[in-house]
């Protein structure tokens, strides 16, 4: 099982019902670059919605394609939660 760590919250927005990343973003500009891992939008700045956390964590455990995309620009680091308990095991094994 993975654990996802965000780094980057405020590069993560809502449009509709959607889940995000703005990208190549530009502040002077009224459009911005919104990723969903599988499509592009250039949609109106003012109608980014914000994002909780908890939807956030949720879309990014359900997405593989927002997740790649996600760690791919730095966004977030994924870890294995099994990692530190197989390590232990492997140790035990040895002891």
């Amino acid at each position: 099982m993975e654990n996802i760590h965000i780094l980057s919250s405020e590069s993560f927005a809502k449009y509709k019902s959607k889940i995000g990343i703005i990208l190549f973003n530009d502040p002077d500009q009224k459009e911005v670059n919104f990723f969903t891992g599988k499509k592009h939008y250039k949609i109106k700045r003012n109608e980014l919605k914000e994002l909780l956390l908890s939807d956030l964590q949720e879309e990014l455990n359900d997405n593989d394609e927002l997740k790649e995309l996600a760690y791919e620009n730095d966004l977030i680091e994924i870890y294995d939660q099994d990692s530190a308990a197989s390590y232990h095991a492997y140790i035990s094994a040895y002891n």
